[in-house]
């Protein structure tokens, strides 16, 4: 808050579509939200998408249900998910002098044994034209590789059904998607509550319970309560042509 108060009116979109600090394209977003009083589903976008949780690093332990048709857990994964921003920083710094990069995210397994090891880096460039670099290691075949950028559309091992491209409702560059336009404006229902949301301290694994479906394991048991305005926004697809190379 104290971030986006202080830069507040300083956000700048340049002539190659990105968000400068001043307009200085030499110099990346400082850190808040870059327009507070969004009034486009580009700035909406924008203010999800520089600083995914608001944080300049920050390290989640996720278990991963996967259900069956007829209601029951077909796989259940735990990943540790990681994001660290080099640039648009809330302590106002480049990390490891990395200008040029908007973030470095990371995820890795650590169970069940068959993809426990597997992790996989993301390279976010600053450029929101760019598609992050995106590599992966698999224990069974003890080497780093680089994947294609179509890979981020695929699930990350098998079981899975969530892909990078789904994070925070933000996992794609800005500029990779294009005709932004605010459908809607007002009151939402949200699960925003920490306090009842959060199980820590009230199962022993920390995992949240459940209810409905044909096993009664479908649904989390989720409190909600209100958010006074939400903009609801719609956006398209960029076909991003490459050429070939030889």
């Amino acid at each position: 808050m104290q971030k986006t108060l202080q830069n507040k009116g300083r956000a700048k979109v340049g002539p190659d579509g990105n968000i400068w600090t001043d307009g200085d394209t030499s110099k990346p977003w400082i850190g808040g939200l870059p327009f507070p009083d969004a009034t486009d589903g580009f700035q909406t976008q924008a203010n999800l998408t520089l600083n995914w949780g608001r944080h300049d690093y920050s390290q989640y332990a996720i278990p991963f249900y996967s259900l069956n048709p007829d209601g029951e857990v077909g796989y259940r994964h735990e990943l540790v998910w990681c994001e660290l921003n080099t640039t648009v920083r809330n302590d106002g710094t480049v990390f490891q002098g990395m200008s040029d990069k908007l973030r470095l995210q990371s995820v890795f397994f650590t169970a069940p044994n068959d993809t426990k090891g597997s992790s996989f880096l993301s390279v976010w460039y600053y450029d929101q034209r760019k598609f992050p670099d995106l590599y992966g290691y698999f224990p069974a075949f003890k080497r780093v590789r680089q994947f294609p950028t179509n890979q981020r559309f695929e699930p990350l091992v098998p079981g899975v059904t969530f892909f990078l491209s789904d994070a925070w409702a933000a996992g794609d560059p800005i500029l990779t998607w294009g005709n932004y336009k605010i459908v809607k404006r007002g009151p939402m229902l949200g699960a925003i509550s920490g306090y009842y949301n959060w199980p820590g301290g009230k199962h022993p694994t920390w995992d949240q319970t459940v209810h409905g479906g044909p096993k009664g394991k479908t649904f989390y048991d989720t409190w909600m309560e209100l958010i006074p305005e939400a903009i609801v926004f719609s956006a398209k697809k960029k076909m991003i042509i490459r050429p070939a190379t030889y």
